[in-house]
This record gives structure tokens, sequence and C-alpha cells, in this order.
């Protein structure tokens, strides 16, 4: 029996079926105009016909990236496990412009990040550092998650037991 490799059948859509593709997908989440674009254009027959489309939904405000920074920055922000620059670099990476995203995010009180870097740390670790190899471990992991190094710094010198005292 010989091998016979599949061939994908590549899936060109026209304008009414690249709007409804764009409908669909924005039921399923907010899309950043950069990436929507993306997704269109990997299914349009003309790119002139992905961008007609992006257009009009734009015009419709059903893609609005200043909205959907703010949501998703919100969003992040509370959770509390990530940092501004890890933040940063995922919302870039979804297509954020990079000018929208520094400004959003220099919105957020560095308190708060202060206060998420320091309830991350108490979350995870429950007891005190005994070596600077295990102090150094856990610097790292805060700033890994972006954050400041300051803050993590001040974090991790904090001892658990004034966490409690707050």
């Amino acid at each position: 029996m010989m091998y016979t490799p599949k061939v994908e059948v590549e899936k060109r859509k026209d304008k009414d079926q690249l709007m409804q593709y764009a409908l669909f997908l924005l039921g399923q989440r907010d899309y950043f105009s950069a990436k929507m674009y993306d997704k269109l254009r990997s299914y349009a027959q003309d790119n002139k016909d992905a961008q007609s489309v992006l257009d009009y939904m734009i015009e419709l405000n059903y893609i609005n990236d200043e909205r959907t920074l703010e949501n998703k920055v919100r969003f992040i922000s509370e959770g509390g496990s990530k940092g501004p620059t890890r933040i940063r670099q995922e919302l870039i990476e979804k297509g954020a412009p990079s000018a929208m995203v520094s400004e959003a995010l220099s919105a957020i009180d560095s308190e708060v990040w202060r206060s998420n870097c320091f309830d991350l740390y108490r979350t995870r670790y429950k007891i005190d550092w005994d070596t600077y190899k295990e102090r150094d471990k856990r610097l790292r992991y805060l700033v890994n998650r972006g954050f400041s190094y300051q803050d993590a710094k001040d974090a991790v010198s904090t001892s658990l037991d004034d966490y409690c005292d707050s």
C-alpha cells in the first residue's frame, strides 16, 4: 500500500463569509484590530476584503482597541499574579499598540503592583527563607512574573510574620 500525504484544501472566504467569521470570533472574546486583521487575512481570498471587513467592524465599534486594552489590563491586574512588565509583553504580543499599553499600565497606581507582588509572595511562600540561594530563587520568581526588582526585593526582605500583623 502506497502512502499518500493529506493535502489540505484551502478554505478561502469571500467578503460575506469573512464578515460572519469576524462576528463569530468577536462573539468568543474581544480582539485587537491587528490580531483580527491577521485572522481575517489568513482566510480571505483577497487582503482588500480582510481590510474592508476590519474597517467596517471598527466603524460599527465592534472592534475597539482602547476598550479591549482597558478590559484586559483591568482583568489581568486584578488577578494579581502578573506584574506590569509581563502584562505589557503579553498585550503587545496580542497586537495591542505599545503606546496605548504603556499609557494604560501607567494609569494603574504603583501601590497596586506592590500590593500584588506582596500578595503573590505571601501566597506562594509560607515560611521565611534561610539561605541566600533560597532568597535569590524567590526574587527570580517574582521578577519573572513581571514585577519590578525593587518590589520583589521589598517583598522578599519583609518577614512573613510582618504580613500577618498587617
